[in-house]
This record gives C-alpha cells, sequence and structure tokens, in this order.
C-alpha cells in the first residue's frame, strides 16, 4: 500500500478514500456474509465499512509494525462485533419480558383467553369498515372529512376540536353528520 494514497486520504482527498474503500471492498463482502445483522442492508453495511475505514485512517500508526489492512480489518470486525452485542443486548431485553402463555393463565387465570378472543372480532370489524370505506365515494365537507380522519386515526373529540379551532358541540354535529353517511352508505354496500 502506497504511503501517498494513505497520506492522501487521511487529509480528506476523496478519491483516494474512494480508492482504499474499493481496495478492500472484499473485506467487507467477506464480514457480511459472515455475520448477521438484523435489518441492515446492504447501504447500512457500506456505511459502517466507510466509517470503520475513516477511524482506521485516523488511528493508524505505521510504526507500530502492523499493515494498514490489518489494521482496517481489525477496527471493522471491532465495529461489527459491537453492532452484535448491541443487537443481542436489545434481544435479551425483550425476551426478559416474554411470559409463557402457561404462565399467564398460572397468574391470570383461563380468563384472559377470553378477553383476546373478545378483542379480535373488533379488531377484524374495524378492518372490514376500513375497507369498506376506503375507496367509496362518500361526499364529505372539509371538516367532515377531517373530523373522518382523525377519528381513524384515534384521536379524541377534545383534541379533534383543538386541532380543528373549532369548541366540542361543532366536532360532535359534524361527526354525527359523518356516521350518518356512512351508515347510509354502509346500507347501500351491503344491498350490492
Amino acid at each position: 500500500m502506497s504511503e501517498e494514497l494513505l497520506r492522501a486520504a487521511r487529509n480528506g482527498d476523496e478519491e483516494a478514500f474512494a480508492a482504499l474503500y474499493q481496495k478492500y471492498f472484499p473485506l467487507l463482502l467477506r464480514l457480511k456474509n459472515t455475520y448477521y445483522l438484523r435489518n441492515y442492508v446492504s447501504e447500512d453495511w457500506e456505511q459502517e465499512a466507510r466509517i470503520a475505514l475513516y477511524q482506521a485512517l485516523r488511528t493508524y500508526e505505521k510504526s507500530k509494525g502492523v499493515s494498514f489492512g490489518s489494521y482496517y480489518k481489525s477496527v471493522i470486525s471491532n465495529q461489527i462485533y459491537s453492532l452484535l452485542r448491541k443487537q443481542n443486548a436489545l434481544k435479551r431485553r425483550d425476551q426478559k419480558d416474554e411470559v409463557s402463555i402457561d404462565q399467564k393463565i398460572e397468574t391470570e387465570g383461563p380468563d384472559f383467553l377470553a378477553e383476546i378472543t373478545l378483542q379480535e372480532p373488533l379488531a377484524i370489524q374495524h378492518l372490514l369498515l376500513k375497507e369498506a370505506i376506503e375507496n367509496c365515494e362518500i361526499q364529505f365537507s372539509k371538516i367532515e372529512a377531517k373530523i373522518f380522519h382523525y377519528y381513524m386515526q384515534g384521536v379524541d373529540f377534545v383534541d379533534m376540536a383543538e386541532c380543528l379551532a373549532m369548541d366540542d358541540k361543532q366536532v360532535m354535529s359534524a361527526y354525527g353528520r359523518v356516521k350518518l353517511k356512512i351508515k347510509k352508505h354502509l346500507k347501500f354496500y351491503n344491498e350490492e
């Protein structure tokens, strides 16, 4: 490796940096095929490689008797190990909060399953309603459309009134019109 290329890259020469990056790109591919980082795509791996190259350029000392390639390999490997440790720590933290069904039955009794099965039909009904309304031709006024949008997002009426600079009575009135129009549409939808 030429000292001039290292020096130029260290001093901010983008072409020299790109040349070094290309030279060590096979190392990145080898690491990428060896280790799995959850939710990391090629661009993420490349970014980590560039960061490691930048760090290696800043901290490399030829006087230590190690080639730049070996030094860069240790820097990028350590960076990957660090990311793996973080991901595993997060995974352990997430698993710590998991509870088996047997534990739930033991602590809460079998009734907790009944609550889950009651919630499921409501979720399905909400999904079906959303699908039925998504492509419909209901003519809402601008205010009604905003209130319907907020309602579908789960915003409560007090917050709607605040966001739209309206009083509660106006919001409830517009919401009533929205409900009426939706009921008419659904009645027509069911007849088809």
